[in-house]
């Protein structure tokens, strides 16, 4: 499986930049032993008729690809990069920011009033389901975002089919996402306050806009906004998600996360010089997966791992069948070959990696009284004419060239493709 970008739970996966993050509360990952990570969709499917499959880690507890259906007017992904949950809101410091960390919009099944819950008729909401599968993680959880001028109730069901009670959702506190930490989602225009926040019914019933909305149900405003938010941490026990979905105001959306805690691999390595020499600063290692896809950072670039000034580096992912590392030196030093690296362990430990020099030849001038240079196309002494040699050395020198050009072509397109999602950089998102 790709991993497509990785965010640690409340700081950065690269041990080396010294980054802290925002402290997790006791319920979060463990960040001694897990990461969070955020589900990969891929939507098929029609107006009507939405299939849509999300992938996560291995090493998260998920035995098989999560499963959304939906019969909404529209449903797409996103790819995070203008609204997000960053590290400083609940849902981020549990399971890391989801700047550029991928999510589905939805829209109800027609734009007009949708009735209470969980009628269905007149026009009937929206229906999506999320189906998580018979072998799960312990620790997942989803977000309902930018609820504002329209509502989402929300059942839960286990393996047998049975309804779950409404404790069974872990719902957390209502927010929005646009007023908490830094980076602000380019979403959040404006100077806000950004204090729209969503009525999250957890027992009895909430009357507004002509609707009577049940137990169950989150609930907006009325009016358009941003940012506003409800994450939920279910219970092990829940198998299935059912969302209904209308609109009060318009035909707005709503935004679905879903993240969850994968086991952690630890690998540390480091980088040497042949012969000892200090490892040239400026030297960093990237990281590919095991189709050989890039791990980003949360900018949506090359996720590069500094080497410090021993040569030690370190980095953390998801726990995954293998990963590959690349060495990419300054100018004038040979990268090394790529070495992968076994990363279903806790903790990886890779033998020291060496960086070769580029060795160049310096040209020495002719030394006083001796010959003067043949001319162009002949020998020295024999006046032969050289002609066709030198153009076939000439030629095999091009050859020669093209094929290091090429060889390192390849070579740097392999590294610039070797790393794929993880990282709350500096910023802190």
């Amino acid at each position: 499986m790709s991993i497509r970008r990785m965010s640690l739970a409340g700081g950065i996966g690269i041990i080396a930049l010294a980054v802290v993050g925002a402290a997790a509360p006791a319920s979060a990952v463990d960040p001694a032993t897990e990461v969070g990570v955020y589900a990969d969709w891929t939507v098929g499917g029609a107006a009507g008729a939405f299939t849509v499959t999300g992938t996560l880690p291995a090493s998260t507890g998920f035995g098989q690809a999560v499963t959304v259906t939906s019969d909404s007017i529209t449903l797409t992904e996103a790819s995070g990069a203008s609204a997000f949950l960053n590290a400083s809101t609940d849902f981020g410091t549990r399971y890391g920011s989801s700047r550029l960390q991928p999510y589905l919009t939805v829209r109800p099944k027609t734009g007009a009033l949708a009735p209470v819950p969980p009628a269905v008729d007149n026009p009937p909401p929206s229906r999506t389901v999320i189906d998580l599968g018979a072998v799960r993680g312990d620790d997942w959880g989803f977000v309902l975002g930018d609820i504002d001028a329209d509502w989402v109730y929300v059942t839960v069901f286990d393996d047998a089919g049975a309804p779950l009670p409404i404790e069974a959702l872990g719902a957390m506190t209502p927010a929005n996402y646009c007023a908490a930490g830094s980076p602000k989602p380019s979403a959040c225009a404006g100077p806000g306050p950004f204090d729209d926040v969503p009525r999250w019914v957890g027992t009895g019933t909430i009357d507004d806009f002509g609707i009577t909305f049940t137990t169950g149900t989150v609930v907006g405003n009325f009016d358009d906004t941003s940012g506003a938010y409800l994450g939920f941490t279910p219970d092990p026990a829940v198998r299935r998600v059912e969302l209904l979905y209308g609109a009060v105001n318009g035909s707005p959306s709503y935004q679905l996360w879903l993240a969850a805690a994968a086991a952690k691999t630890t690998i540390t390595g480091t980088v040497v010089l042949d012969g000892g020499a200090p490892v040239p600063p400026g030297t960093v290692v990237e990281i590919g997966d095991a189709d050989g896809q890039p791990v980003l950072d949360v900018t949506g670039e090359t996720l590069q791992v500094p080497v410090g000034e021993g040569g030690g580096f370190t980095v953390e992912l998801p726990q995954a069948e293998e990963y590959t590392l690349v060495v990419v030196p300054p100018a004038g030093y040979t990268p090394p070959a790529p070495v992968v690296v076994d990363g279903s362990q806790a903790e990886v430990a890779v033998p020291p990696i060496a960086v070769v020099p580029v060795v160049v030849v310096p040209s020495t001038p002719p030394a006083p009284g001796s010959p003067a240079p043949a001319p162009a196309g002949q020998l020295a002494e024999s006046g032969a004419d050289a002609s066709p040699s030198v153009a076939l050395a000439a030629g095999a020198v091009v050859i020669g060239a093209a094929a290091m050009l090429f060889a390192a072509t390849r070579r740097r397109r392999a590294t610039a493709g070797v790393a794929k999602g993880f990282a709350d950089v500096a910023s802190g998102a």
